[in-house]
């Protein structure tokens, strides 16, 4: 279906992708489905949001999203806060308190 694949757009882009036409067309059919399901509270969708926002668009809607999976115990969005920590990214810079998201992630099966 069209819209599960946009879900997939958004969760596999890279940078040469998010600017095409197509792409474009596919993440906001994705971002439709995509947020009322985060909204209600379904943790992988959020981690997907997460990534999608913290990633290419927005970083303070990423980290929100990440915050809001991690406290679900969704290992990917761990993942992402740990990359904000290490890099400083929309928080102060804090390698322990990234390192202590890569280890969490790690633990839960994000390799």
């Amino acid at each position: 279906e069209f819209i599960e694949f946009g879900c997939i757009a958004i969760d596999s882009l890279n940078f040469s992708d998010i600017y095409t036409k197509q792409s474009k067309q596919l993440v906001k059919k994705g971002l439709e489905y995509l947020w009322p399901r985060a909204e209600s509270g379904h943790r992988y969708y959020q981690t997907i949001l997460a990534g999608y926002y913290f990633y290419f668009n927005d970083v303070r809607k990423g980290l929100f999203w990440a915050e809001k999976s991690s406290e679900q115990g969704e290992a990917g969005a761990m993942k992402i806060l740990g990359d904000a920590y290490t890099s400083g990214t929309g928080v102060i810079q804090d390698d322990i308190e990234g390192l202590k998201w890569y280890i969490i992630s790690s633990c839960l099966g994000n390799l």
